[in-house]
């Protein structure tokens, strides 16, 4: 099938063959949306293409030389960036960027190019428009960034206001542009990472320790049950800090003065009250008095609306497994 490889002038799209590296990096976009709550239905591929426009526009500004990278990849097998982006962009930025249904409006803006590129084609209804409807709308945001950079500012800003969940959906472009654009691992345990420094005691050890529940937890009908993440990160500080002493030291090591101060304080505040005569601590009940004093992080509001059951999962397993570290031994004053 003949392909257009100027995605200048490409206004039509015919499905193309795809490179692996595109049908991968589209495949991988859509595990992850699906991992983070993003129903499988028939709005699913607008979806996805909202999450790839942004993931496109953060590429771009925030690393250039992997946004001309991947736009390459993209024109090379002839994925149009758009019919005419740049008016009905300003036009998004003047009318729409500013209002409350901001991501509705950007929604629609992605929605139509795509339209305009498939001109119609019935045969992109069948299996193959999801990934080329994704790969489009990526090339939509790269474009869009390079002319219109005042539009890609804003909606970076607008993005950054999103819940934690939905950010991370829109930085997976930038974090896989030094990987080939293939994540190093599973959608919650790449979530994970993202919270600790890169190279630290802390993120080996936390990946180490979470990814065979992760993996039991995909088993499981609820697999974000909270219930589930407290007990498993609970007993897994309290192993740890029994069964790996060495490793124990450099965790606490790390930590320094100043935070093994505030992992003390934490469980002094939330964990020995629940202690019953027999000194077993009711640990669930510990996390939701923490997520109801984390104001800032707003984790109880997650908690009563039932949103971004990743982040509380990811909350409740570091929470408790630093109280199991704790709770396994008498840690040491800072003036010992």
């Amino acid at each position: 099938m003949t392909t257009t490889k100027s995605a200048a002038t490409a206004v039509s799209l015919a499905l193309p063959r795809l490179s692996e590296t595109l049908e991968n990096l589209a495949a991988d976009l859509a595990r992850f949306a699906l991992e983070f709550g993003i129903e499988d239905n028939g709005y699913f591929p607008g979806r996805l293409a909202t999450i790839a426009f942004a993931n496109a526009i953060l590429l771009a500004t925030k690393h250039p030389a992997g946004a001309t990278e991947l736009a390459e990849l993209l024109a090379q097998d002839g994925i149009p960036g758009s019919a005419s982006p740049p008016a009905e962009a300003r036009a998004l930025s003047a009318d729409a960027l500013d209002d409350a249904n901001w991501t509705g409006e950007v929604s629609r803006f992605v929605s139509r190019q795509w339209e305009a590129s498939a001109n119609g084609e019935a045969e992109l209804a069948a299996a193959g428009q999801l990934p080329l409807r994704t790969l489009q709308a990526l090339h939509t945001g790269l474009v869009v960034a390079r002319e219109l950079p005042e539009v890609a500012a804003k909606l970076e800003e607008l993005i950054g206001s999103l819940r934690l969940e939905n950010q991370f959906l829109s930085l997976r472009l930038l974090a896989w542009s030094v990987s080939s654009w293939r994540p190093v691992l599973a959608p919650f345990l790449e979530f994970t990472r993202d919270h600790y420094t890169d190279g630290s005691v802390e993120v080996r050890v936390i990946g180490e320790t979470i990814a065979p529940f992760y993996a039991t937890a995909r088993q499981l009908n609820h697999p974000w049950d909270l219930s589930y993440w407290v007990q498993v990160g609970w007993n897994a500080g309290l192993h740890f800090a029994r069964t790996r002493p060495s490793d124990t030291e450099a965790l606490l090591k790390e930590a320094g003065t100043a935070g093994l101060q505030s992992c003390r304080d934490l469980f002094t505040r939330h964990v020995i009250g629940t202690a019953n005569g027999e000194g077993s601590v009711q640990i669930e009940r510990a996390c939701l008095h923490f997520f109801g004093e984390a104001t800032a992080t707003n984790l109880a509001a997650c908690y009563c609306t039932g949103r971004e059951a990743r982040r509380l999962a990811r909350t409740a397993y570091d929470f408790c497994f630093w109280m199991g570290v704790f709770g396994a031994f008498p840690v040491p004053t800072a003036n010992e």
